[in-house]
């Protein structure tokens, strides 16, 4: 048995005596280098765990920003009248024209009602006067009036008008 036991004692030595060389010489470096990775590797984790943070805000603060977009004033339908002149188109002094406006559906409360002048047709005196305006407003439609004045002859008036509903 002392047979075996030697050559496994020499085999033992060999291999300690090879690790203590390549420890003596390379271990340094090779040590150095995995504390550098270590290091770096911590440090990456950090900064993956601050992103991972800083997305789930983001996400957060988008959810709240749709939410709160959803909760505004929005666009409810949009439509274009075209006001022939029956009373704007001849004489002097004040005179107007209206056109009654049905919604497309039935609001809870009367909307906010937006308007735009599209095309406006004139005769062409000095001035233009006119006031475009929306009254009677209800949650079934409206009344868009044209008002001019003065020497003012209108012929006709494309308005376009945006419905936006109120939501609470």
């Amino acid at each position: 048995m002392l047979v075996y036991i030697t050559p496994l004692l020499a085999l033992v030595a060999i291999i300690i005596g090879i690790i203590a060389i390549v420890k003596s010489t390379s271990l340094p470096i090779v040590e150095e280098e995995v504390k550098t990775l270590l290091h770096s590797n911590v440090y990456l984790q950090t900064k993956l765990s601050n992103v991972e943070s800083e997305t789930r805000l983001v996400a957060n603060q988008n959810t709240s920003l749709e939410q709160s977009v959803k909760n505004q004033t929005l666009i409810s339908e949009v439509g274009t009248i075209h006001i022939p002149s029956i009373i704007t188109n001849k004489g002097t002094g004040s005179r107007t024209d209206s056109i009654d406006v049905l919604f497309k559906k039935t609001y809870a409360v009367p909307p906010t009602i937006l308007l735009s002048v599209h095309q406006l047709d004139v005769a062409s005196p000095p001035n233009i006067r006119y006031v475009v305006s929306s009254e009677d407003v209800t949650t079934t439609g409206f009344k868009i009036k044209l008002t001019t004045w003065g020497d003012t002859i209108l012929f006709s008036c494309k308005i376009q008008y945006t419905v936006l509903k109120n939501v609470n």
